[in-house]
Protein backbone atom coordinates (compact mmCIF):
# COMPACT_ATOMS: atom_id res chain seq x y z
CA UNK A 1 0.00 0.00 0.00
CA UNK A 2 1.18 3.80 -1.05
CA UNK A 3 0.76 7.07 1.06
CA UNK A 4 2.14 10.22 0.90
CA UNK A 5 5.37 11.23 2.32
CA UNK A 6 3.31 13.95 4.22
CA UNK A 7 1.31 11.45 6.01
CA UNK A 8 4.33 9.37 7.14
CA UNK A 9 6.66 12.42 8.13
CA UNK A 10 5.12 13.35 11.80
CA UNK A 11 3.99 10.95 14.70
CA UNK A 12 0.95 13.35 14.42
CA UNK A 13 -0.18 12.69 10.90
CA UNK A 14 1.30 8.77 11.74
CA UNK A 15 -1.36 7.94 14.19
CA UNK A 16 -3.81 8.67 12.45
CA UNK A 17 -3.24 5.22 10.26
CA UNK A 18 -4.97 2.11 11.24
CA UNK A 19 -2.56 -0.68 13.09
CA UNK A 20 -1.79 -3.09 10.42
CA UNK A 21 0.69 -5.92 9.60
CA UNK A 22 1.53 -4.34 5.91
CA UNK A 23 3.28 -1.14 6.36
CA UNK A 24 1.75 1.68 4.25
CA UNK A 25 5.09 3.06 1.35
CA UNK A 26 5.87 6.40 0.19
CA UNK A 27 8.92 6.36 -2.93
CA UNK A 28 11.98 8.27 -1.89
CA UNK A 29 14.31 7.76 -4.87
CA UNK A 30 15.60 5.94 -7.41
CA UNK A 31 19.12 3.95 -8.32
CA UNK A 32 19.89 2.51 -11.39
CA UNK A 33 16.42 2.08 -12.12
CA UNK A 34 15.69 0.47 -8.80
CA UNK A 35 12.96 2.30 -7.18
CA UNK A 36 13.27 3.21 -3.13
CA UNK A 37 10.31 3.00 -0.92
CA UNK A 38 10.27 3.81 2.69
CA UNK A 39 7.83 2.05 4.64
CA UNK A 40 5.97 2.66 8.21
CA UNK A 41 3.99 0.10 9.63
CA UNK A 42 1.74 1.25 12.17
CA UNK A 43 1.76 -1.06 15.37
CA UNK A 44 -0.28 -1.39 18.89
CA UNK A 45 3.31 0.30 20.12
CA UNK A 46 5.44 2.18 18.43
CA UNK A 47 5.42 2.12 14.84
CA UNK A 48 8.78 0.29 12.43
CA UNK A 49 10.01 1.95 9.50
CA UNK A 50 10.88 -0.66 6.03
CA UNK A 51 12.65 -0.28 3.05
CA UNK A 52 11.85 -1.41 -0.01
CA UNK A 53 14.11 -1.46 -2.73
CA UNK A 54 12.75 -3.19 -6.39
CA UNK A 55 14.80 -5.46 -8.39
CA UNK A 56 14.09 -3.77 -11.40
CA UNK A 57 12.18 -6.97 -12.44
CA UNK A 58 8.82 -7.09 -10.93
CA UNK A 59 10.13 -8.18 -7.69
CA UNK A 60 11.41 -6.11 -4.38
CA UNK A 61 13.32 -6.78 -1.11
CA UNK A 62 12.16 -5.22 2.48
CA UNK A 63 14.01 -4.50 5.39
CA UNK A 64 13.05 -3.35 8.67
CA UNK A 65 15.90 -0.50 9.97
CA UNK A 66 14.18 0.82 12.92
CA UNK A 67 11.35 2.10 15.11
CA UNK A 68 9.85 5.43 14.42
CA UNK A 69 10.29 8.55 16.67
CA UNK A 70 6.22 8.32 17.20
CA UNK A 71 6.57 8.70 21.25
CA UNK A 72 9.90 9.16 21.95
CA UNK A 73 13.06 11.35 20.78
CA UNK A 74 15.07 9.73 17.68
CA UNK A 75 18.66 8.81 18.71
CA UNK A 76 19.57 8.64 14.68
CA UNK A 77 20.25 4.79 15.65
CA UNK A 78 17.34 2.70 16.85
CA UNK A 79 14.67 5.11 16.84
CA UNK A 80 14.55 7.41 13.76
CA UNK A 81 12.67 10.21 12.36
CA UNK A 82 10.57 9.90 8.15
CA UNK A 83 14.42 11.87 7.38
CA UNK A 84 16.81 9.31 9.08
CA UNK A 85 14.90 6.40 7.68
CA UNK A 86 14.89 7.75 4.07
CA UNK A 87 18.81 8.21 3.99
CA UNK A 88 19.44 4.92 5.57
CA UNK A 89 16.99 3.37 2.17
CA UNK A 90 19.14 5.66 -0.05
CA UNK A 91 22.12 4.19 1.44
CA UNK A 92 21.05 0.66 1.65
CA UNK A 93 19.73 1.14 -2.35
CA UNK A 94 23.43 2.40 -3.09
CA UNK A 95 25.01 -0.50 -1.55
CA UNK A 96 26.60 1.58 1.03
CA UNK A 97 26.71 1.24 4.38
CA UNK A 98 24.29 2.46 6.88
CA UNK A 99 25.02 6.15 8.19
CA UNK A 100 26.18 6.46 11.73
CA UNK A 101 23.96 8.89 13.98
CA UNK A 102 24.67 12.23 13.85
CA UNK A 103 26.22 11.73 10.10
CA UNK A 104 23.54 11.22 8.30
CA UNK A 105 25.04 12.88 5.28
CA UNK A 106 28.16 10.64 4.35
CA UNK A 107 28.96 11.47 0.79
CA UNK A 108 29.77 14.80 0.87
CA UNK A 109 26.08 16.38 0.01
CA UNK A 110 25.17 19.78 1.36
CA UNK A 111 23.17 19.44 4.76
CA UNK A 112 19.50 20.19 4.78
CA UNK A 113 17.60 22.24 7.54
CA UNK A 114 16.44 19.26 8.83
CA UNK A 115 19.25 16.95 8.63
CA UNK A 116 20.73 19.59 10.55
CA UNK A 117 17.94 18.89 13.54
CA UNK A 118 18.80 15.72 13.44
CA UNK A 119 22.13 16.29 14.18
CA UNK A 120 21.49 18.71 16.94
CA UNK A 121 19.00 16.39 18.04
CA UNK A 122 21.37 13.43 18.35
CA UNK A 123 23.74 16.03 20.48
CA UNK A 124 21.10 16.93 22.35
CA UNK A 125 20.23 13.75 23.54
CA UNK A 126 24.17 12.80 24.05
CA UNK A 127 24.63 15.24 26.87
CA UNK A 128 21.41 14.76 28.43
CA UNK A 129 18.98 17.83 27.43
CA UNK A 130 15.87 18.72 26.33
CA UNK A 131 14.91 17.73 22.58
CA UNK A 132 11.19 18.56 23.06
CA UNK A 133 11.35 21.81 23.50
CA UNK A 134 14.53 22.79 21.26
CA UNK A 135 13.82 20.62 18.13
CA UNK A 136 10.85 18.86 17.96
CA UNK A 137 8.81 22.50 18.10
CA UNK A 138 10.77 23.69 15.51
CA UNK A 139 9.65 20.68 13.43
CA UNK A 140 5.93 21.09 14.16
CA UNK A 141 6.57 24.59 12.38
CA UNK A 142 8.92 23.60 9.60
CA UNK A 143 7.71 23.90 5.97
CA UNK A 144 8.33 21.12 3.96
CA UNK A 145 10.20 23.47 1.30
CA UNK A 146 12.37 24.80 4.27
CA UNK A 147 12.99 21.28 5.44
CA UNK A 148 14.88 20.42 2.65
CA UNK A 149 17.33 23.30 1.65
CA UNK A 150 20.62 23.26 2.36
CA UNK A 151 21.69 25.30 5.45
CA UNK A 152 24.70 26.77 3.20
CA UNK A 153 21.91 28.63 0.94
CA UNK A 154 19.68 29.90 3.34
CA UNK A 155 18.96 33.50 2.89
CA UNK A 156 17.79 36.40 5.75
CA UNK A 157 14.74 36.80 3.61
CA UNK A 158 14.13 33.00 3.29
CA UNK A 159 13.90 32.53 7.24
CA UNK A 160 12.40 36.01 7.96
CA UNK A 161 9.49 35.07 5.84
CA UNK A 162 9.47 31.71 7.77
CA UNK A 163 9.28 33.65 10.68
CA UNK A 164 6.80 35.94 9.70
CA UNK A 165 4.38 33.09 8.79
CA UNK A 166 5.06 31.42 12.28
CA UNK A 167 4.08 34.66 14.08
CA UNK A 168 0.75 34.76 11.87
CA UNK A 169 -0.18 31.08 13.62
CA UNK A 170 1.46 31.32 17.12
CA UNK A 171 2.06 33.93 19.57
CA UNK A 172 4.88 36.50 18.66
CA UNK A 173 6.67 34.44 22.42
CA UNK A 174 6.79 31.31 20.70
CA UNK A 175 7.70 32.51 17.75
CA UNK A 176 10.96 33.59 18.97
CA UNK A 177 11.61 30.53 20.61
CA UNK A 178 10.84 28.54 17.98
CA UNK A 179 13.18 30.68 15.75
CA UNK A 180 16.13 30.51 18.58
CA UNK A 181 15.36 26.78 18.49
CA UNK A 182 16.38 26.44 14.42
CA UNK A 183 18.78 29.29 15.15
CA UNK A 184 20.65 26.81 17.56
CA UNK A 185 20.54 23.66 14.68
CA UNK A 186 21.95 26.22 12.66
CA UNK A 187 25.12 27.16 14.62
CA UNK A 188 25.94 23.59 15.45
CA UNK A 189 25.96 22.51 12.01
CA UNK A 190 27.91 25.32 11.14
CA UNK A 191 30.61 24.63 13.88
CA UNK A 192 30.83 21.08 12.44
CA UNK A 193 31.09 22.54 8.45
CA UNK A 194 33.49 24.93 7.20
CA UNK A 195 31.54 24.80 4.07
CA UNK A 196 28.64 26.48 5.52
CA UNK A 197 29.64 30.67 5.97
CA UNK A 198 26.10 32.06 6.04
CA UNK A 199 25.60 32.85 9.72
CA UNK A 200 25.25 36.73 9.50
CA UNK A 201 22.23 35.39 7.16
CA UNK A 202 20.30 33.72 9.90
CA UNK A 203 20.84 36.09 12.40
CA UNK A 204 19.38 38.66 11.19
CA UNK A 205 16.47 36.43 9.04
CA UNK A 206 15.96 34.87 12.42
CA UNK A 207 16.57 38.01 14.78
CA UNK A 208 13.75 38.00 17.87
CA UNK A 209 10.36 40.21 17.23
CA UNK A 210 10.91 43.00 19.49
CA UNK A 211 8.50 43.24 22.78
CA UNK A 212 7.52 39.81 22.33
CA UNK A 213 8.10 38.50 25.93
CA UNK A 214 5.90 38.94 28.25
CA UNK A 215 6.50 36.76 30.96
CA UNK A 216 4.01 37.44 34.39
CA UNK A 217 6.58 36.60 37.52
CA UNK A 218 4.16 35.46 39.76
CA UNK A 219 5.68 36.87 43.56
CA UNK A 220 4.16 35.55 47.22
CA UNK A 221 4.94 37.37 50.83
CA UNK A 222 6.37 35.23 52.94
CA UNK A 223 2.95 34.07 54.63
CA UNK A 224 2.42 32.65 51.13
CA UNK A 225 5.33 30.30 51.13
CA UNK A 226 5.17 29.66 54.12
CA UNK A 227 1.87 28.27 54.00
CA UNK A 228 2.61 26.26 50.67
CA UNK A 229 5.75 24.62 52.45
CA UNK A 230 3.40 23.78 55.37
CA UNK A 231 0.71 22.06 52.87
CA UNK A 232 3.46 20.13 51.10
CA UNK A 233 4.87 18.89 54.30
CA UNK A 234 1.25 17.79 55.65
CA UNK A 235 0.37 16.19 51.94
CA UNK A 236 3.50 14.60 51.70
CA UNK A 237 6.82 14.62 53.83
CA UNK A 238 8.76 13.92 50.67
CA UNK A 239 7.14 16.34 48.49
CA UNK A 240 7.57 18.74 51.07
CA UNK A 241 11.46 18.37 51.03
CA UNK A 242 11.23 19.17 47.66
CA UNK A 243 9.04 22.63 47.82
CA UNK A 244 11.12 23.29 50.85
CA UNK A 245 14.65 23.10 48.85
CA UNK A 246 12.74 25.13 45.64
CA UNK A 247 11.84 27.97 47.71
CA UNK A 248 15.52 28.33 50.01
CA UNK A 249 17.67 28.17 47.21
CA UNK A 250 15.47 29.42 44.11
CA UNK A 251 16.61 26.38 41.67
CA UNK A 252 14.57 25.06 38.66
CA UNK A 253 12.94 21.85 39.46
CA UNK A 254 14.79 20.07 36.89
CA UNK A 255 18.09 21.10 38.54
CA UNK A 256 16.98 20.18 42.25
CA UNK A 257 15.61 16.74 41.25
CA UNK A 258 19.53 16.11 39.94
CA UNK A 259 20.90 16.56 42.88
CA UNK A 260 22.85 13.72 44.33
CA UNK A 261 23.22 12.84 48.26
CA UNK A 262 27.06 14.10 47.55
CA UNK A 263 26.05 17.02 46.72
CA UNK A 264 24.76 18.08 50.02
CA UNK A 265 27.48 20.17 52.23
CA UNK A 266 26.00 19.68 55.69
CA UNK A 267 29.66 18.99 57.69
CA UNK A 268 30.22 22.84 57.39
CA UNK A 269 28.61 26.12 59.81
CA UNK A 270 27.63 27.43 55.85
CA UNK A 271 25.41 24.63 54.75
CA UNK A 272 25.14 24.82 51.04
CA UNK A 273 23.78 22.38 48.01
CA UNK A 274 26.56 22.54 45.35
CA UNK A 275 23.61 22.72 42.29
CA UNK A 276 23.58 21.33 39.00
CA UNK A 277 23.76 23.92 36.16
CA UNK A 278 20.63 23.87 34.22
CA UNK A 279 20.52 21.88 30.65
CA UNK A 280 19.72 25.27 29.01
CA UNK A 281 21.95 27.42 27.18
CA UNK A 282 24.88 26.44 24.41
CA UNK A 283 27.03 23.69 23.70
CA UNK A 284 30.03 25.75 25.44
CA UNK A 285 27.66 25.71 28.91
CA UNK A 286 29.96 24.68 31.91
CA UNK A 287 28.73 21.90 33.70
CA UNK A 288 30.62 23.04 37.02
CA UNK A 289 28.12 22.59 40.12
CA UNK A 290 26.82 26.13 42.07
CA UNK A 291 27.10 26.55 45.28
CA UNK A 292 24.05 27.76 46.50
CA UNK A 293 23.31 28.61 50.53
CA UNK A 294 20.47 26.69 52.42
CA UNK A 295 19.15 27.00 55.92
CA UNK A 296 20.34 24.37 58.95
CA UNK A 297 17.24 23.45 59.31
CA UNK A 298 16.67 22.12 55.43
CA UNK A 299 20.38 20.90 55.51
CA UNK A 300 19.24 18.47 58.41
CA UNK A 301 15.78 17.38 57.11
CA UNK A 302 17.73 16.52 53.62
CA UNK A 303 20.47 14.55 55.61
CA UNK A 304 17.84 13.03 57.19
CA UNK A 305 15.95 11.68 54.29
CA UNK A 306 19.29 11.07 52.86
CA UNK A 307 19.81 8.06 55.70
CA UNK A 308 22.34 5.26 54.52
CA UNK A 309 21.71 5.43 50.89
CA UNK A 310 24.95 5.31 48.34
CA UNK A 311 26.33 8.76 48.22
CA UNK A 312 25.89 8.61 44.40
CA UNK A 313 21.93 8.41 44.68
CA UNK A 314 19.74 11.17 44.36
CA UNK A 315 19.38 13.49 47.40
CA UNK A 316 15.83 14.18 46.76
CA UNK A 317 13.19 10.81 46.10
CA UNK A 318 9.55 10.66 45.76
CA UNK A 319 7.67 8.73 48.01
CA UNK A 320 8.67 5.05 47.45
CA UNK A 321 12.10 6.07 47.04
CA UNK A 322 11.73 7.01 43.33
CA UNK A 323 13.46 10.01 41.53
CA UNK A 324 11.57 13.03 40.98
CA UNK A 325 10.80 13.04 36.75
CA UNK A 326 9.28 15.40 34.51
CA UNK A 327 6.02 17.10 35.65
CA UNK A 328 5.59 14.36 38.73
CA UNK A 329 5.18 17.87 41.10
CA UNK A 330 2.89 19.45 39.15
CA UNK A 331 -0.52 18.10 39.97
CA UNK A 332 0.64 17.63 43.48
CA UNK A 333 1.77 21.30 43.71
CA UNK A 334 -1.75 22.31 42.20
CA UNK A 335 -3.47 20.28 44.57
CA UNK A 336 -1.37 22.11 47.72
CA UNK A 337 -1.98 25.36 46.59
CA UNK A 338 -6.21 24.58 46.23
CA UNK A 339 -5.74 23.52 49.60
CA UNK A 340 -4.31 26.90 50.42
CA UNK A 341 -6.62 28.91 49.17
CA UNK A 342 -9.68 26.94 50.92
CA UNK A 343 -8.40 27.47 54.40
CA UNK A 344 -7.79 30.81 53.58
CA UNK A 345 -11.22 31.35 51.71
CA UNK A 346 -12.52 30.01 55.09
CA UNK A 347 -10.85 32.28 56.95
CA UNK A 348 -11.95 35.35 55.24
CA UNK A 349 -8.30 35.52 53.90
CA UNK A 350 -6.66 36.51 50.46
CA UNK A 351 -5.98 33.66 48.58
CA UNK A 352 -2.71 33.07 46.73
CA UNK A 353 -2.38 34.60 42.89
CA UNK A 354 -4.07 32.46 40.35
CA UNK A 355 -2.04 30.62 38.28
CA UNK A 356 0.29 30.01 41.14
CA UNK A 357 3.09 27.31 40.64
CA UNK A 358 5.97 25.73 41.87
CA UNK A 359 8.05 28.37 39.65
CA UNK A 360 6.88 31.29 41.55
CA UNK A 361 8.64 29.89 44.56
CA UNK A 362 11.83 30.59 42.17
CA UNK A 363 10.20 34.01 41.10
CA UNK A 364 9.99 35.31 44.64
CA UNK A 365 13.61 34.08 45.68
CA UNK A 366 15.47 36.17 42.96
CA UNK A 367 13.16 39.33 44.20
CA UNK A 368 13.59 38.60 47.37
CA UNK A 369 17.32 38.28 47.21
CA UNK A 370 17.49 41.48 45.37
CA UNK A 371 15.02 43.61 48.21
CA UNK A 372 17.69 42.20 50.46
CA UNK A 373 20.49 43.88 48.86
CA UNK A 374 22.37 41.25 47.55
CA UNK A 375 24.19 42.25 44.38
CA UNK A 376 21.72 41.02 40.97
CA UNK A 377 25.78 39.40 40.10
CA UNK A 378 25.66 37.52 43.04
CA UNK A 379 21.65 36.71 42.41
CA UNK A 380 22.36 35.48 38.89
CA UNK A 381 24.62 33.45 39.70
CA UNK A 382 22.89 31.78 42.71
CA UNK A 383 20.18 30.98 40.60
CA UNK A 384 22.02 29.83 37.39
CA UNK A 385 21.16 32.67 34.94
CA UNK A 386 22.26 36.07 33.27
CA UNK A 387 21.91 39.81 34.70
CA UNK A 388 20.09 40.42 31.69
CA UNK A 389 17.71 38.09 32.34
CA UNK A 390 17.06 38.97 35.57
CA UNK A 391 17.27 42.71 34.14
CA UNK A 392 14.25 41.73 31.41
CA UNK A 393 12.31 40.20 33.50
CA UNK A 394 12.24 42.00 36.98
CA UNK A 395 13.00 45.16 36.22
CA UNK A 396 10.25 46.86 38.33
CA UNK A 397 11.69 44.96 41.30
CA UNK A 398 14.78 45.88 40.68
CA UNK A 399 13.69 49.80 40.57
CA UNK A 400 11.66 49.42 43.76
CA UNK A 401 15.43 47.86 45.02
CA UNK A 402 17.36 50.64 43.43
CA UNK A 403 15.06 53.45 45.00
CA UNK A 404 16.08 51.79 48.82
CA UNK A 405 19.66 51.66 47.87
CA UNK A 406 19.55 55.03 47.22
CA UNK A 407 17.51 56.57 49.78
CA UNK A 408 20.19 55.07 52.66
CA UNK A 409 22.90 57.43 50.71
CA UNK A 410 20.50 60.62 50.83
CA UNK A 411 21.32 63.07 53.80
CA UNK A 412 19.07 65.20 55.81
CA UNK A 413 20.46 68.92 56.25
CA UNK A 414 20.25 70.49 59.47
CA UNK A 415 18.96 74.13 58.53
CA UNK A 416 17.51 76.58 60.70
CA UNK A 417 13.91 77.35 60.07
CA UNK A 418 12.39 79.90 57.44
CA UNK A 419 12.75 83.25 58.66
CA UNK A 420 9.20 83.78 59.64
CA UNK A 421 8.33 80.69 60.05
CA UNK A 422 6.58 81.19 63.70
CA UNK A 423 5.73 84.82 62.92
CA UNK A 424 2.22 86.04 62.65
CA UNK A 425 0.49 87.18 59.32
Amino acid sequence: MTSTGSNLKTWTARKRLPVAKKPRFVEVGEESGRKIGLGYRRNAGRGTWVVRISDGHKGNTTQAVGSADDDVIADGATILTFYQARDIALALARNKARPQPGNMVNDGRPITVEQALDRYAASLSARGRSVVNNVRQVRIHLAEALSHTAVALLTADILDDWKSSLAESTSPATANRTAAGLRAALYHAAKRDRRITNEKEWKVGLASIPGAVQVRNIILEKPDVRSLVAAAYEAEWEFGLLVETCDVTGARYSQIARLDICDLQDDRPDPRLMMPPSRKGQDGKSITPIPVPITAGLAARLRQSAGKRRIDERLLVMNGGGPWLRNNHSARFTTIVKRVDAKRGAAGETRLPGGTSIYALRHTSIVRQLLGGVPIRVVAVNHDTSVEMIEQHYSRYINDHADALVRRTLIEAEVIEFPGANKAG
